[in-house]
């Protein structure tokens, strides 16, 4: 059952976790080399999702993060075990709290978090000297994305080791996980 903290559905300790975004250094480190604690919270996700093999590597600019997205050989399977543990927690969470209770919390934390991802993107993207709102826009979906599966995440009670919490600390540090290509998981 879930264990979200804050009330039986959770709602308290959700409400917690969308006061703390906008605090947030959503992109502030980007471009900087990686810290070993970056570096190990990337291997926490990494071990999550099962890649014991897969090293991480660092992306330094903007214009290197894009052509990550649009690589052609990221590994799919990175995406598939995101997706399927992604519903494994909305299937418990449904289950012990409804759907639509379930959706409609994480659909407020999205939200307020759609709120303050998309500037802090566009802001990151200037103090690099670059304005490309489509970059911006993707950078923030990958954030909303990241605040989405660790507020699913708390809400099925799961702890700091789940692999979207650790997805989110790296948002957390002020970096985006870009995806798997070429047998790293590339962090910005």
């Amino acid at each position: 059952m879930p264990r979200g903290g804050g009330g039986p559905d959770g709602r308290g300790s959700l409400e917690q976790f969308a006061a703390e975004l906008p605090a947030v250094a959503w992109f502030a480190a980007v471009g900087l080399p990686l810290p070993k604690t970056v570096v190990a919270t990337a291997s926490r996700y990494l071990i999550g999702l099962g890649y014991r093999d897969v090293t991480v590597g660092s992306v330094s600019d903007w214009r290197a993060a894009a052509d990550v997205t649009r690589d052609p050989a990221w590994e799919q399977g990175w995406w598939a075990r995101e997706e399927a543990h992604r519903r494994n927690l909305l299937d418990a969470c449904a289950g012990a709290l409804g759907e639509k209770t379930a959706l409609d919390l994480l659909t407020t934390v999205t939200e307020q978090a759609n709120a303050v991802v998309l500037d802090a993107a566009s802001d990151a993207l200037a103090r690099f000297g670059t304005i490309d709102p489509f970059l911006a826009r993707v950078a923030a979906g990958a954030a909303a994305q990241a605040v989405y599966q660790a507020a699913l995440a708390r809400l099925a009670g799961e702890d700091a080791a789940d692999l979207f919490v650790a997805k989110f600390d790296l948002f957390r540090a002020g970096r985006w996980p870009l995806g798997i290509v070429g047998g790293a998981l590339r962090v910005f």
